[in-house]
This record gives C-alpha cells, structure tokens and sequence, in this order.
C-alpha cells in the first residue's frame, strides 16, 4: 500500500459536520429574529428626550383613545400600557413599555397629553433636597 493510500484512508470528512453546524446556526439565527419579531410587536414605539429642565417621553399610539391608555408609576419606571379595547387585558390585546429614569418619579409632578395619535409625558428632573447636594 503506497504512503498515499494510507493518508487517504486516515483522513476524515467533515463535510458532513460542517452541514450540520450550518443547520445549528441556521436554526438559532431564524429563532432570535422570530423571538424580536414577537417581543416587539407587543411594544409601543417610543422616544425619550433628555432636557435641562426633565425628560420628554414621546409614544406613538395611533388608533388609541385616551381611555384605553394607562400609565403607572413604579419607582424610577413609568409603565405606559395601551389596551386595544377596554374590557380584556390579556397580553395579546395590549402593547406596554416601560422607561427606566435615573431618578424617583414623583407621580404628582408627571404631565401628559395626547393628540393626534401621539402621548406626550413630560417629567421633570428631581429636584435636589436639603440632604443632597451637588458636587463641584
């Protein structure tokens, strides 16, 4: 048997292995665009603009009323959640979002409105108290 022969029989094909590695990564990659597919089309779309003064929060909620809107204040989070009508609150018939501030909202000093398919929040920034102070 000449030296050729035995490297050819010795040597492995991993053409097979490559392939399934390909399904592998095929299958994980069509998964997490499926899974962002799922988890964004129960989020509203929203901006959050930092100014001197708080921070303005801007959701785009076309084809909802006021009264199918609602928001809450928990901690440093405002929880915005739009119902698609008013009586039923499973997942599938709201979208949510949720803002993470740096700060304590104080639920008495948020404002909102909304028009013309848009909610507008403005939040003030806290104001630093007694026990606080400002480093230089």
């Amino acid at each position: 048997m000449s030296n050729e022969n035995r490297r050819e029989r010795g040597r492995m094909d991993f053409q097979p292995l490559h392939n399934v590695m390909k399904q592998i990564d095929s299958f994980f990659h069509q998964s997490r665009n499926r899974f962002k597919t799922v988890v964004n089309a129960h989020e509203i779309p929203a901006t959050v603009k930092e100014t001197e003064r708080g921070y303005e929060i801007t959701a785009q909620l076309a084809g909802y009323s006021r009264e199918q809107i609602r928001m809450q204040v928990i901690g440093n989070q405002l929880h915005i959640t739009a119902l698609k009508n008013n009586t039923s609150t499973s997942d599938d018939n709201k979208l949510k979002k949720v803002i993470t501030l740096p700060f304590l909202i104080s639920e008495k000093d948020v404002r909102a409105s909304h028009k013309d398919g848009l909610l507008k929040v403005l939040i003030p920034k806290k104001k630093i108290g007694k026990d606080q102070f400002e480093m230089e």
